[in-house]
C-alpha cells in the first residue's frame, strides 16, 4: 500500500475547497489513504498549525506525507518546499509551519518545489494547495523520489523560516504585578475549551493550590493530574496529553466561562494553605 497522506489546513468544511484538493491527491496516488489532521485551523495562524503539526507527526508510521495548507503568503515569492525529517515527509510552504518540528529534529533532505511539469494547471494565483502542493505531495506518495521533485536546498544555510518566540517566552513576572505573581500566555484552546499555556507554574506536584486572578476577580486553582481528582465544575491545572500545562474545568468549558482567548496573559498566584 502507498503511504498515506495527511491533510492540515485552515478551509474550514463549508466550502470545496478541501474537497477539491483530495481530488487532486487521489487522481495521482490512489491508493493512499488520506487522513485529515483538522481543517479548522483559524484562517491564516501559522503557529497553531505549525503546533498541531508538531503533535500529531509521531503517530504516523514512517514515510508518511503531511500536506500542510496555512498559506496567508500564497502567489507571493514565498517558497514552497519538501522536506523529509524524523522518517516523515513534508509538503508546505516555506513560512513557519516546520518552526516547532525543528526545535526537536533536523532535517535529513529538502527541495524547492519547482518542477512545473508537475504542477496541475492552470495555476490559480490563490490556491496553490490545489495546483501545487497537492500535486507534488502525491506524485511524492505515488513514489517519486524527493530529488524529482524540485531543486536541492543546501541545509547548512539553516534557511528555513522560524517563528519567532511569543514575547516574552514562556513563565514572565508582568511590570506592576506582585512579586510572586506568575503569568504564562495561553497558545492553544481545544474543543473542550481547555487552555494551553506556555510554561510553567508553580512546582507542577498534583495537589498543589494555586489562584488565577482574572480582572478584579480571585478563582481557587488546584494543580492535578487526573481531571477525577477535583469535583464538577472546579478550576483545575495539569499536564495535558499533547506535553503542555492546560487550565480546565472539570466537565466544563474554561475558555467559555473565563472568556479566554489565545495570545491572553493569565495572572497566578501561589494559595496559603
Amino acid at each position: 500500500m502507498s503511504p498515506p497522506i495527511t491533510i492540515l489546513t485552515d478551509f474550514g468544511l463549508r466550502d470545496g475547497y478541501l474537497a477539491q484538493v483530495k481530488g487532486v491527491l487521489l487522481g495521482i496516488a490512489p491508493d493512499s489513504p488520506l487522513v485529515d489532521i483538522s481543517h479548522l485551523i483559524p484562517p491564516q495562524d501559522i503557529r497553531c498549525a505549525a503546533r498541531m503539526l508538531r503533535q500529531v507527526v509521531s503517530c504516523f508510521p514512517p514515510a508518511t506525507v503531511h500536506l500542510a495548507v496555512v498559506d496567508p503568503g500564497v502567489g507571493t515569492d514565498r517558497r514552497i518546499v519538501a522536506v523529509e525529517l524524523a522518517g516523515q515527509r513534508f509538503v508546505l510552504p516555506d513560512n513557519g509551519l516546520l518552526t516547532y518540528l525543528l526545535q526537536d529534529f533536523q532535517i535529513d533532505a529538502a527541495v524547492v518545489v519547482d518542477r512545473r511539469d508537475l504542477w496541475r494547471q492552470p495555476v490559480s494565483s490563490t490556491f496553490h494547495g490545489r495546483d501545487i502542493m497537492a500535486p507534488v505531495a502525491a506524485h511524492w506518495a505515488a513514489g517519486s523520489p524527493l530529488c524529482d521533485l524540485g531543486s536541492a536546498l543546501d541545509l547548512a544555510a539553516r534557511e528555513f523560516v522560524i517563528l519567532p518566540e511569543i514575547p516574552p517566552g514562556a513563565m514572565q513576572l508582568l511590570p506592576n504585578r506582585p512579586a510572586d505573581a506568575a503569568c504564562a500566555q495561553i497558545v492553544e484552546i481545544d474543543h473542550f475549551g481547555n487552555a494551553s499555556l506556555a510554561g510553567s507554574i508553580g512546582n507542577g506536584r498534583g495537589g498543589q493550590q494555586l489562584h488565577l486572578k482574572i480582572g478584579d476577580a480571585v478563582r481557587p486553582l488546584q494543580v492535578v493530574e487526573t481531571y477525577g481528582e477535583a469535583q464538577s465544575g472546579e478550576l483545575v491545572m495539569l499536564k495535558g496529553s499533547q506535553g503542555c500545562l492546560e487550565l480546565a474545568i472539570v466537565n466544563g468549558s474554561a475558555a467559555r466561562e473565563l472568556s479566554l482567548s489565545v495570545g491572553d496573559w493569565l495572572e497566578f498566584g501561589v494559595s496559603e494553605n
